[in-house]
């Protein structure tokens, strides 16, 4: 629970900025920062490989 009102707490203050910023025209544009996602990202050879790892264990066992 705690991530999912930090994610919104996070997405509160970025959409608040792009607003003062692009369309209030109040601050001066500033846009670097914009891809930023606060998300682990995950990839398939990566996932794989971590499976392979957790089987061997197991079998060890």
């Amino acid at each position: 629970m705690d991530q999912i009102i930090n994610c919104y707490s996070i997405g509160e203050e970025r959409l608040n900025a792009i607003l003062q910023q692009d369309i209030l025209k109040r601050e001066k544009r500033v846009a670097k920062g914009r891809r930023a996602k606060n998300i682990g990202h995950h990839k398939i050879a990566n996932m794989k490989k971590s499976n392979n790892n957790t089987r061997g264990l197991e079998e060890n066992e």
